[in-house]
């Protein structure tokens, strides 16, 4: 369930900043029919190269962890030279208009497969270690922003009920539309011993849907071409403000009431026999 809530938040928001960026060209400007043609494609365009940038880049740096070799007097060189070929993604897909976000993304899980490893024990325990640190830091530094801004008494003039609950209601029903027709899917293709996603891990995985730091770093330069930039922000700000306290504060008590085990240690369980490894496994 952890993995499943992770990688789908992960996925959604690097999928929600392209589309963020793809609707943000059009902000502005008069639209017709061809206008959605020509998102649909920028949207494709953008997201699939991106996706290939990074998984390429992935793949060279597994190669060349692969061939090249520092040694344990160079840790440090080591750790930086990966850190840099992980970074590295992002400025290339920037340079040529991608996106950086799902670049980095996709070079991470290639990289995780092929790169890390190559590195020396020690090393792997470190770079676990420095890029959580650094998620930690960077997501804490967002929802500080986030909390600093709530007083920032002049965003609530641009205030509306009505957008923001039609906005809750509409996060709601397109989690529903997401999650419960994907599970389906994915549980006629899985096999037996790969495990089907019950019903109530489903019910979870649509309550988990948090609006956080990614929504609000996007409302924050929203373009204000008609002037509501602030109407977006300060709906967007409290939206993450709802569903982080009231939905994060009820996760517990819902994990309860679906009979879902809790502090479970991933170690307690055994994996798939050699035998019945599969690609859905990998």
């Amino acid at each position: 369930l952890f993995y499943l809530v992770f990688g789908e938040s992960v996925i959604n928001d690097a999928v929600g900043v392209v589309l963020f960026n793809t609707f943000s060209k059009f902000v502005g400007y008069n639209h017709g029919a061809s206008t959605i043609l020509i998102a649909v494609a920028d949207f494709l365009v953008i997201f699939l190269g991106s996706v290939v940038c990074g998984y390429v880049m992935g793949c060279v740096a597994g190669l060349g962890s692969k061939l090249v070799h520092f040694g344990s007097e160079a840790k440090e060189v080591e750790m930086a030279a990966y850190a840099l070929v992980l970074y590295l993604p992002y400025f290339v897909a920037e340079s040529v208009e991608m996106s950086g976000i799902v670049a980095t993304l996709f070079a991470g899980i290639a990289t995780r497969h092929y790169a890390h490893t190559n590195l020396e024990s020690e090393s792997q325990q470190r770079a676990k270690f420095i890029f959580k640190m650094a998620a930690y830091v960077t997501e804490t530094a967002v929802f500080l922003a986030l909390g600093l801004s709530v007083f920032r008494f002049d965003y609530f003039r641009s205030y509306h009920s009505g957008l923001i609950l039609a906005s809750v209601l509409l996060c709601f029903a397109a989690r529903a539309c997401n999650v419960y027709p994907l599970s389906w899917a994915l549980n006629r293709a899985r096999k037996e011993q790969d495990g089907k996603i019950e019903m109530n891990m489903q019910h979870m995985m649509w309550f988990s849907g948090l609006r956080g730091a990614v929504a609000f770093a996007c409302a924050q330069v929203f373009p204000d071409a008609n002037g509501h930039r602030e109407v977006f922000l300060i709906t967007t700000m409290m939206i993450v403000l709802l569903t982080v306290f009231t939905m994060g504060c009820g996760t517990v008590p819902v994990l309860r009431a679906l009979d879902i085990a809790t502090g479970v240690d991933e170690d307690d369980f055994e994996a798939p026999p050699p035998s019945k490894v599969g690609p859905s496994n990998v």
